[in-house]
């Protein structure tokens, strides 16, 4: 969904439906861009809490003129992702000696890894827009009237590609 200057102004002016819908299309791409970045979940849902914050609190700054919202909101969470990444590090020297500390950390980051694998490989078997579709309903706890004016797309065909996106899933996973 592209962001209409208009949205962006009564944003700014706090109008709380047109920050509901800034929130709600940044934090989806933010996600997503910092989950492929990432690779992990918790990590990616973290620095999309810190950049919505950022993002609120700095709204205020956005000069609408420049027209490039989106090119904003990435060098948000282009900081924040450079952040967690060095406060990884951080953690790693600092339990380099700690061997068990080391070993649960890798664990799950194993974990997380297989799992953002199962995800991309369930992209692949039930396509992009029904991938799309489960993750804004599932992940994001969209409604389907949220998720049929975000993808542009008519209630009735949300629900259908939302109901083969779950067939789908459990064919592939063998449930």
């Amino acid at each position: 969904m592209k962001i209409s200057n208009k949205i962006i102004k009564d944003a700014q002016y706090g109008d709380s439906e047109a920050l509901d819908i800034l929130f709600k299309d940044y934090s989806y791409f933010a996600y997503y861009y910092a989950l492929d970045i990432l690779h992990n979940i918790e990590d990616a849902e973290d620095c999309v809490q810190k950049s919505l914050n950022y993002l609120s609190k700095n709204l205020h700054t956005y000069d609408i003129k420049t027209d490039q919202y989106y090119g904003w909101g990435r060098s948000i969470i282009d900081k924040v992702i450079k952040n967690k990444i060095r406060d990884r590090k951080r953690y790693m020297e600092k339990y380099d000696h700690n061997e068990e500390a080391i070993l649960s950390l890798t664990d799950t980051n194993i974990i997380s890894n297989d799992f953002t694998c199962m995800l991309s490989q369930l992209e692949r078997v039930i396509g992009k827009e029904k991938y799309k579709i489960l993750m804004l309903k599932i992940e994001q706890n969209y409604q389907f009237t949220e998720i049929a004016k975000i993808m542009n797309l008519s209630l009735r065909t949300v629900k259908r590609r939302y109901s083969e996106a779950i067939k789908e899933s459990r064919e592939y996973f063998g449930e």
